[in-house]
């Protein structure tokens, strides 16, 4: 939202200006720097993420208003049959305690700790624990490689954290069948969510057909794949159907 030398307007029109897109957020761990752009455009759009990540400001103004706005939508969430049955299915198949990173919030809980973010929290993880000595990346498009690195090395070379790293693992939970249902009478609509946990490494040689087979069952298209050609095409049952897999690049898990 701004850094020492560009607003955040200016950073917007410069990036509309070059037709490209720049995305920062967070999960567990881990910071993600995503950006769409042409490819003259690339050192220009660098030189821009390179300025955000070593000079922003965190102005308070901003900070207020992006609490307002999260937690408007959050609220919107409360009696959302979709955010209810996918929030308490996480709960289910992950039960992380409050004390761990992968602890899934309630919305309540979420509305709650947002209101608690102070300025001095969030200039206190940015001086001390975020940086890229433990970062990858991945660069695909026409481009020269001397100009890909020398504009990666620019831009994140030097933007270390303080701490040390130390990477938490999740947790394997196995799961047992469990149904539950949950009322919202004000709501017509339905939702119906069910997940199955299982050890897998993508380096697995059944992993390339699971990710197949998983295509052509549900998440090959909205209209293509075998679940909503049944349920929404054939059956008139569903509005939306679809399925979903999801398998870490190792298995080392505690």
């Amino acid at each position: 939202a701004g850094t020492k030398n560009r607003t955040k307007e200016q950073i917007r029109d410069q990036l509309d200006e070059m037709k490209s897109s720049v995305y920062f957020y967070s999960y567990g761990q881990y910071f993600y720097v995503q950006l769409v752009t042409y490819k003259q455009y690339y050192p220009k759009v660098m030189d821009i993420i390179q300025d955000i990540l070593a000079n922003s400001v965190f102005p308070q103004n901003e900070l207020d208003k992006t609490v307002i706005e999260n937690n408007t939508y959050l609220e919107s969430q409360l009696k959302d049959p979709n955010a209810i049955a996918s929030l308490e299915l996480t709960k289910m198949t992950s039960p992380y305690p409050k004390t761990s990173i992968f602890y899934t919030p309630s919305v309540q809980e979420q509305i709650d700790a947002n209101k608690k973010v102070t300025r001095e929290q969030i200039l206190g993880y940015y001086t001390s624990l975020l940086g890229a000595s433990n970062g990858f990346g991945t660069l695909i498009g026409n481009l020269d490689t001397k100009t890909a690195a020398e504009a990666l090395e620019k831009t994140f070379g030097k933007f270390t954290a303080k701490s040390k790293y130390t990477e938490v693992k999740p947790t394997f939970f196995t799961t047992a069948k469990e149904d539950r249902n949950l009322l919202t009478p004000d709501k017509e609509n339905a939702v119906a969510l069910g997940k199955l946990s299982f050890r897998m490494q993508q380096s697995s040689p059944d992993y390339p057909a699971l990710v197949m087979a998983n295509e052509i069952l549900g998440s090959g298209g909205f209209l293509s794949a075998r679940l909503p050609m049944r349920l929404r095409e054939k059956e008139g049952i569903s509005y939306g159907v679809g399925s979903y897999i999801s398998v870490p690049i190792t298995n080392d898990v505690a």
